[in-house]
């Protein structure tokens, strides 16, 4: 019972103090994004791969817990930031 509590006062309190449902670098806009990157290209494009892909493997718990198949990250990752820069562009 008292993990319970526990669990709730982790999950209202931030909710109670008015933060904000989504934190870190997926919460940036695309002009906040396009700011940085011009800044800091390869540090951003970096910080912004492993959100997504952090983003990713969040979806793919949920799928598993909605009894969903889930999506294969594995890959390699120099294709798959290949790809990313064509999105940035």
């Amino acid at each position: 019972m008292s993990k319970l509590i526990v669990a709730l006062a982790i999950i209202l309190i931030p909710t109670a103090l008015g933060a904000h449902p989504i934190q870190g670098v997926g919460a940036a806009s695309c002009a906040q994004f396009a700011e940085m990157y011009q800044a800091s290209p390869d540090t951003i494009e970096r910080k912004f791969f492993h959100g997504r892909k952090a983003l990713m493997s969040g979806l793919n718990l949920q799928a598993e817990a909605d009894g969903k198949p889930r999506r294969d990250l594995a890959g390699d990752v120099s294709i798959q930031k290949t790809h990313d820069k064509g999105i940035l562009r």
